[in-house]
């Protein structure tokens, strides 16, 4: 049974650092609500995580940040 549970532990991390990395492409590229939406996509199986969290929360304050620059040129 362990080992069973060592594989799934695996490949939850596989899946988890393959989506961190997705997300950072996204980022990376300027699409912040893509970004996000993977990150927090990582959150549902892994509610804990401290680095995705950061992540999530880094993005957002650029993003807003990105919004009210916009806003402020509109003027």
């Amino acid at each position: 049974m362990s080992l069973k549970s060592d594989r799934k532990n695996a490949k939850i991390e596989s899946c988890r650092k393959i989506l961190f990395e997705n997300g950072l492409a996204q980022y990376r590229s300027g699409n912040l609500n893509q970004a996000i939406s993977v990150w927090r996509s990582i959150l549902t199986f892994d509610p804990q995580n401290q680095e995705v969290k950061k992540a999530v929360d880094t993005a957002l304050l650029h993003s807003r940040n990105l919004e009210r620059s916009k806003a402020y040129d509109a003027k």
